[in-house]
């Protein structure tokens, strides 16, 4: 008998039937029943959810499919207990509203302090909580998931009857379309071995070697010349059959699963790669500790002896306000979070590394950065996929050469996999695991007590999604609901001018001009039929700007001090040319241009001059990364900026045509600068 305490409450709920529910969902529904599609842009686009297409399931407004994320928290070190919430995600959302994370109670007051919370306030309550284990031990998944599969597979076939407004009562039938697992949960799940078993993979039949690591053994799984078979739900069942009348292991598979009892579930299919436990806990996380590690020392990709040199770069480092953590320094290696090593692989390690790691250990690390780069984007064709899973596949025959065979862990395997997932369920932000470890850190902080956890947790949350509800029910008036909030936080400020969803934002200033801000202002007017007056001395500028999608400040805001947030790509006005450029400030040029109905809201931008960071390669690097240079500087993942010359390049730029914002690196070896690869995510 089970010993411990299990909740497994409908802890919160989506009302089917609210119209903004339904209105949501039905303006979606042109990107869920598009037809096949030539990239890659969102999880629609993967192959599972076409296939579900096909079958008529999605054409019904009110049917979902879900994202299921089961995970171990551990809440106290002594006594060891542990909570293993169920979270629950509405794919048919869009992707900002689709990842917002729930409120906690000691937060309720933003619910008025900023207007990008008011747009979202309706939908935070969408990632469900559905269920708790609570216990010293692990649960056991037959018993734990049993009520949970039950409802799904009474959802799929029967559904439930759901009224929209002004429409006839109709069936909302519901599926699980994947799971967000971790290595020792997906072993649990699915009922096989661990990462560190012989048959360890979960996506092939690869047999794992036992070598010698330090004073002990690790399981190591290289690249073989020849790809091992693949797993698929026919060979994975019918091991799992083998293993039960045989009562032995077969291949890893220790028995049939509970997700064998869920209906229209492909154990292997639908359990994905989950790229923040697999590339940035794993793979990432593994070279830094390579490259500091002791034992390295005398080998020449040790960095032990440069960590504080890079330390203080990463401590002058400026990242723009989406990166919601400072880079971490290496001599706190064992506290970065997630997010820091996402930052520190995409934007600063290679920039850093560039001048103090040997050319073909630099470039090895560009492999894995410069991929992430193309399966985090918005848009992924399937030329550039298969170009990515060819570096990939370099990447780990690579790294037993350069590191030893001890190094090929399973998380540098799995690398090799990660493409085919892609494939199935789109970009890898659309499943992810980074909304729910935001959601088990605010779990975690409703536990004040070690009695009743369980019961602390779902009071607490029915609490909070009872508070949400009753402000969105009072709240009528958003501009008042904004004032009171900023007034409660000692902050009220105001919005300058609108125009096209842009707002400029704090107080306005009377600036003098100097000659090159002149110049750009007359010459950007020119155009316009305007003559502006060349007498033209002073102009009232705004330092920040805010758009609903991208917040801006410019250079001259002067509050500014750990984040920048003036880098942007954007559009020259008359060629429509792409090019890089920091923000000076931002001007209303509406008393300049009359009759009014122009686009007057303008940045006034400091080109940048930009060459690739890459150096002729020499004769130590191998082929396997040599061919892949030439994509990857055409890829323009990070760029080198050239020294400014004397007289500052000022262009004035509509705000319409910002086209992203920038991470910009400013390093004692040179500035960098590069592109994010979405705007969607969140840490």
């Amino acid at each position: 008998m089970l010993s411990g305490r299990c909740c497994m409450y409908h802890i919160t709920a989506v009302s089917l039937d609210d119209p903004k529910f339904y209105q949501i969902l039905s303006k979606n529904l042109t990107f869920r029943t598009r037809k096949e599609a030539g990239e890659l842009t969102d999880v629609y686009d993967g192959r599972v959810y076409r296939e579900l297409a096909k079958t008529g399931f999605v054409q019904n407004v009110m049917n979902l499919t879900f994202g299921v994320n089961i995970d171990g928290v551990q809440l106290f070190k002594s006594p060891q207990i542990s909570v293993w919430p169920i979270y629950l995600r509405i794919n048919e959302l869009p992707p900002k509203l689709r990842q917002a994370l729930p409120l906690i109670s000691e937060n309720i007051y933003i619910y008025f302090c900023c207007e990008s919370w008011l747009s979202c306030r309706n939908l935070r309550k969408y990632l469900l909580l559905l269920g708790v284990w609570c216990n010293q031990e692990k649960p056991s998944m037959h018993w734990f998931l049993k009520p949970f599969i039950e409802s799904l597979n009474q959802l799929y076939y029967q559904g439930c009857r759901v009224k929209p407004p002004g429409m006839e009562e109709q069936v909302c039938r519901c599926k699980v379309l994947y799971f967000v697992l971790d290595l020792p949960a997906k072993a649990m799940v699915r009922y096989c071995h661990q990462f560190n078993g012989k048959f360890g993979c979960t996506d092939c039949e690869i047999e794992g070697k036992s070598v010698q690591s330090g004073r002990g053994h690790a399981m190591a799984y290289p690249k073989q010349v020849q790809d091992p078979p693949l797993r698929s739900h026919a060979s994975v069942t019918r091991d799992a059959v083998t293993a039960v009348r045989t009562i032995k292991t077969t291949k890893g598979i220790k028995g049939i699963g509970p997700l064998h009892w869920l209906n229209d579930c492909d154990v292997v299919q639908h359990v994905p790669i989950d790229y923040m436990h697999c590339i940035l806990l794993g793979v990432c996380k593994s070279l830094l500790n390579i490259w500091l590690s002791p034992t390295s020392r005398g080998k020449d990709f040790f960095l032990g002896g440069k960590a504080k040199d890079i330390d203080v770069i990463l401590g002058k480092a400026r990242p723009p306000s989406e990166l919601t953590r400072l880079p971490g320094q290496l001599s706190k290696l064992s506290v970065w979070k997630a997010s820091q090593y996402r930052s520190w692989l995409l934007y600063f390690g290679i920039p850093v590394l560039k001048d103090m790691l040997p050319s073909k250990y630099w470039l090895h690390a560009v492999l894995l950065s410069s991929s992430l780069h193309v399966l985090l984007s918005k848009s992924i064709t399937e030329e550039a996929l298969l170009v990515v899973e060819q570096r990939l596949s370099d990447f780990v025959a690579l790294q037993e050469e350069f590191y030893g065979l001890e190094r090929c862990t399973m998380n540098v395997h799995m690398l090799c996999h990660i493409g085919g997932h892609v494939r199935n369920f789109g970009p890898l932000w659309t499943h992810s695991a980074f909304e729910f470890e935001s959601a088990n850190c605010k779990l975690t902080s409703l536990v004040h007590g070690k009695t009743h956890v369980e019961k602390q947790i779902l009071s607490a949350w029915q609490r909070v999604h009872s508070v949400i509800e009753m402000k969105e029910e009072g709240l009528h008036d958003v501009q008042m609901g904004l004032h009171v909030g900023h007034e409660l936080q000692g902050n009220a400020i105001g919005f300058r001018r609108r125009h096209d969803d842009w707002k400029l934002l704090g107080p306005e200033s009377n600036t003098p001009l100097n000659e090159s801000r002149r110049k750009a202002i007359i010459d950007a007017l020119k155009h316009t039929g305007v003559t502006a007056d060349s007498n033209l001395d002073v102009l009232t500028v705004n330092t920040r700007a805010h758009s609903g999608i991208l917040k801006l400040s410019s250079t001259d805001y002067s509050r500014a001090k750990t984040r920048h947030d003036a880098a942007v790509k954007f559009l020259h006005s008359q060629s429509h040319a792409e090019d890089f450029g920091i923000i000076r400030c931002f001007i209303d040029l509406s008393p300049l241009l009359l009759p009014a109905g122009r686009t007057t809201l303008v940045a006034l931008i400091s080109r940048l001059f930009v060459q690739s960071i890459f150096p002729d390669t020499d004769e130590s690097v191998p082929d396997k990364i040599s061919r892949h240079i030439q994509g990857i500087i055409q890829q323009q993942a990070w760029l080198e900026v050239v020294n400014i010359p004397e007289v500052e390049d000022l262009v004035v730029v509509p705000l319409q045509q910002i086209v992203e914002k920038c991470v910009l690196s400013e390093l004692p070896c040179g500035r960098f600068i590069s592109c994010m690869p979405n705007d969607v995510e969140l840490d």
